[in-house]
């Protein structure tokens, strides 16, 4: 009889063991799929940023050459 209520108290704490497992999966997953998200928002603004600073060269580079600014200008004004 001892026997039978000890299984039955080792199978009892087997279960809640289990379920703290999966409760403790859910959450590093839940954890994961945020810092997935964070990541992917992060790559966004540096592409973002790096697009800018690009156009920021390439406004600079087109500023300081005169050819390059009459090259401009004629395309832009239709010659």
């Amino acid at each position: 009889m001892d026997t039978d209520r000890l299984n039955r108290w080792l199978t009892l704490f087997a279960n809640v063991g289990v379920v703290i497992g999966l409760f403790l999966i859910i959450i590093e997953l839940q954890q994961n799929q945020a810092m997935m998200d964070l990541d992917h928002t992060l790559s966004l603004i540096e592409a973002d940023h790096i697009e800018v600073e690009y156009l920021a060269d390439l406004r600079t580079t087109r500023i300081e050459d005169p050819e390059l600014i009459r090259i401009f200008v004629d395309g832009y004004s239709g010659k």
